[in-house]
Formats: structure tokens, sequence, C-alpha cells
């Protein structure tokens, strides 16, 4: 798989050149890129390169320390010229020291290239491939569903991967599951009931054995309290369900919601409490620390105190710190402007997005707010309209990740297609 790049490497070397290796979209191969189609790119004014695809993974020999880019004195031509440029010798180095978990969606199929292409980074991949509907079959309460997404090839191809950066690195592979379509009256009469619960376990379990899964992320704290189940009923789901995975040597990872608001004031809706209780009975916890406002309200998406406050409140022992893995967005939110201040229409946009809106804008001011350890992008269009857009840069993903390393929390990425290549440096 890597001879090309070999051979590449030592042209370059003679010839006192750098040439890049591209990864092109659904192929795992690594070979070397068109340099006349790079060459052909067009800068802006500024000395920006406007269209060059986004898509498109490009080998630096530099990480991005070593380029100057993790400062807070961002510009905007430095991402849209660097952004798809990663380190590749840092590929099979972890700067992050705990914990790490990439969640992959398969309506964004990048995330199944990114997961292949730093598959070191990462030690455990959740592909959002899973539901648990009701039926009202006699047989039973319920059924799986996403299974059609199961993609083998691939979790081995990630495997192999991550085997020839680090012979002794093994990816864990946790598809999450989540409960959908249920109605409150079903939750609260079937889901607590013992043999139910077991059967969910043992479909779970049987799956994994023939997926060779290591476990699952469970995503139901949320639908089963909107039923109106009870936290007790609830606990006691997740507990039962979680023993009988554990003594089949799988994993039960629990997202969770974060403990407090934007104030800092424990909301009630997950406490230490309940995270005391369920540690028993659960291997991980994916705390879901985003989307610290509305979406409907301009501001950060998650500030580094915010988030770091929640873990500490959750975390009643160092111990325990390790088992949380704190949210971390890939994505961001962009507010245009509308009539008034107050009037703002929203959107969330992917890395993708981000780089479009910076290479066809006329201007693009970033401020960085050290309240929030977060960057606002201010932007004007091409036909003077104004929007601001809140998505993760190096200096703010950096600044999280080395609180977190310093209280031994790890990490969730929602979600790594979601992600600028660069960023993977700092993993």
């Amino acid at each position: 798989m890597y001879p090309q790049s070999g051979i590449i490497v030592c042209v370059c070397l003679l010839v006192s050149i750098i040439t890049v290796i591209l990864l092109p979209t659904n192929n795992a191969t690594l070979g070397p890129g068109d340099r006349k189609q790079r060459s052909s790119n067009k800068k802006n004014g500024n000395g920006v390169v406007v269209n060059q695809p986004v898509n498109k993974n490009i080998e630096s020999l530099q990480s991005v320390d070593e380029r100057g880019l993790l400062t807070t004195a961002v510009k905007a031509k430095d991402i849209l010229n660097n952004h798809n440029k990663y380190c590749d010798e840092c590929r099979n180095k972890r700067r992050f020291n705990q914990i790490s978990l990439a969640y992959v969606t398969p309506w964004n199929n990048r995330g199944y290239d990114i997961a292949k292409l730093f598959a070191t980074k990462f030690d455990y991949i959740s592909p959002v491939w899973f539901q648990i509907h009701p039926t009202t079959d006699e047989n039973s309460s319920f059924n799986l569903g996403g299974t059609q997404d199961i993609d083998r090839g691939w979790m081995r191809d990630v495997q192999h991967a991550a085997s020839l950066l680090n012979a002794d690195h093994k990816v864990r592979f946790v598809p999450r599951v989540l409960f959908e379509g249920w109605t409150p009256q079903q939750l609260q009469t079937t889901l607590i009931k013992p043999e139910v619960q077991e059967d969910i376990a043992s479909l779970l379990i049987e799956t994994s054995r023939t997926y060779s899964f290591h476990g699952y992320v469970l995503e139901c704290w949320h639908t089963h309290l909107s039923g109106r189940s009870t936290v007790g009923d609830l606990i006691t789901f997740i507990s039962n369900i979680g023993d009988i995975i554990g003594r089949s040597k799988k994993e039960l990872i629990l997202v969770i919601p974060p403990a407090l608001d934007d104030n800092l004031s424990a909301t009630g809706a997950f406490t230490r409490e309940h995270i005391n209780i369920l540690e028993h009975h659960i291997s991980l916890f994916s705390l879901m620390t985003y989307d610290f406002q509305s979406r409907e309200i301009e501001g950060p998406i998650s500030p580094a105190y915010w988030t770091i406050e929640n873990v500490r409140y959750l975390a009643t022992s160092e111990q325990l710190a390790t088992r949380i893995l704190t949210g971390i967005n890939f994505y961001g939110h962009l507010f245009h402007s509308g009539s008034s201040s107050n009037n703002k229409r929203s959107e969330a946009i992917t890395g993708s997005n981000y780089i479009s809106i910076l290479s066809g804008a006329s201007s693009s001011k970033f401020v960085w707010h050290s309240q929030f350890d977060e960057h606002e992008t201010r932007i004007t269009t091409k036909s003077g309209s104004t929007a601001v857009a809140y998505y993760p840069t190096l200096a703010s993903i950096a600044n999280k990740l080395n609180q977190l390393d310093s209280i031994g929390s790890g990490i969730a990425i929602w979600e790594i297609g979601q992600g600028l290549d660069y960023f993977y440096d700092l993993l």
C-alpha cells in the first residue's frame, strides 16, 4: 500500500521539492497526486488558493506546529492553503495521551476515509449504524435496524491501516445504537421488562460476535426521559444491559448529556449520583459537551471552560475522569445576518462548508474570544451580506485537548467526516 509514497519521498529529496500524496475519495490506496492539477490552482487577491479541492488529503513533511499554524492570530489564507495538508510522519504518533473515540456517520462518507488514514489516532471508532425500533410482531417487541450499513471490508481496511502504522495498535469498533420510534407508553411498559432487556442485550451480543464488534455506544438517556420514564427505571434498564454485555466480554459506552448549563448550574438531567451508580455497569461515558447554547443564539458551540467544568463536576475521582470521553465538535454554526442583530438565520456547517464559505468571501476577520477559547469568523460575502461562523480552529481544539489531557479525560469526536485534515496532527 505504501511503496509508492516511499519512492516519491526519495525523488523529493533528490530534486528538493515537496511532492504531495492524495487520498482520493472512496479509495483506500495512497498514490501520487496530480502535479498539473495542483499547479493550476488560482489565488485570489489575498494570495489564497480558491479552487483547491477540499475533499483531497495532501501529505506535508511538517506538523501544524512547524508550519506556524497553531496560533490564535488566524488568517483565512492560512486555513485555505493548509487545511487539507496533514503531517504524514505524525500519523503514527499520538499527541493526545488519553482515550479517543471517533464517530463516523453513513451520510458523510468522508469519515470512512479519515478513519483509515488516521487509524492509530483512535482507540475506538463508532459507526452510527444501528437503531432499535418497536414492532408489533407477536414473537418480539423490537428489531435492530441499520444492519445494511455494516461494512466489514472497511473495518478490515481500518485495522490493516493501523497495523501498517503501528503493529501494536488495535482499533475497537463500537457501533452506536439509538432507540428510535418508541412512544412514551411503549418505553414505559415494554423496555422496563427484565426479559425484554435481556433479549435486547442478547441480540446485541450475537450481532457483535457475528461482525467482530468490540461493543456498542448506547444512546438512550434523552429518549427515555422524553418518554416520561423514571430515572430509576432508566438506570435499571441501562445497568442490566451493561451487565449482560459486560459478562460477554464486550464493552458498553453510554452517551450522556452535559450536567451543567451555560451558567454552570446543574440541570438535573444527568447528575453525579447517576454516574456514580452507572460507572459500575458501563465501560465508558460519551459526554455530549457541544451545542452550548441553542443554535438560534449567536455564540460559541463548546466553550473550553464549560466543557472542562462539566467533566470536573461528573468526575468524582481521577479514575472516573479517565472513563469520561468529552465531546469535541468538528462541526460549526453559521449565522446569517437578518434585519436586526436579534434576527439571525443559522445553520450547521461542516469543514467542507466552512472552506467553501471562506474561499467565496470577499473578506474574513477572525476574533479570538479568550473567555470561550474559540474563534469567531466574521464574513463579508461578495454581494455585501454579512455572516458570523463559529467553527473549530487549531487553536481552539489544541487548547481543549491540552486541558483534557491534564485532567485525564478522553475525547469523543462528533464527527470525523466533518473536520479538516490538519486537525488530526493534534491528536
